[in-house]
């Protein structure tokens, strides 16, 4: 419909400008200030069609990292879409990597001691349908993290756009 609607506007345009050219000139300029307003206050589709889905209808499970070329790491895990009626197509997670070591000999508790070397923040591009999983891989780099223990990655969602 609005391409009929833009084809009769060019048209009356174009035919305008042969006899009146200044008239069509400002009605083209009255016409493109127009489209770009209403661009500017009306939501598009794309936005009505999106949604905020609340992080916590995310779960991340079978996080799996391995070393990259020069330092980087490939990280990849599971997500399953808890929500009932929204798809996932984006996730915002921010990624911890810690140091840990055992507490000392003497400690009857073996507690671990965890140090935070980094954390990053990536948006990763998904398609998962409602209360289904996929997987995905990222790469990350921490340039200056060194780990002398064991390390530990944390993969915490904290926002999630879906689609109806």
């Amino acid at each position: 419909m609005h391409w009929i609607v833009l084809g009769i506007i060019a048209l009356a345009l174009i035919i305008t400008a042969s006899s009146y050219p200044r008239l069509a000139f400002g009605l083209l300029a009255a016409f493109l200030g127009v489209g770009i307003l209403l661009v500017q206050v009306i939501p598009g589709e794309r936005e009505s069609a999106q949604n905020i889905v609340d992080a916590s209808d995310v779960e991340i499970s079978k996080v799996n990292v391995v070393g990259a070329y020069a330092g980087s790491f490939d990280l990849s895990a599971r997500v399953f879409n808890h929500s009932l009626i929204s798809s996932l197509s984006e996730l915002t997670l921010t990624i911890s990597l810690d140091d840990c070591s055992d507490a000392s000999e003497n400690d009857q508790d073996r507690d671990q001691q965890c140090q935070s070397l980094g954390s990053s923040t990536v948006q990763v591009a998904v398609n998962i349908p409602a209360n289904e999983a996929r997987d995905f891989q990222v790469n990350l780099s921490f340039p200056s993290a060194m780990v002398r223990g064991s390390a530990r990655w944390r993969v915490e969602p904290v926002s999630a756009i879906g689609r109806n």
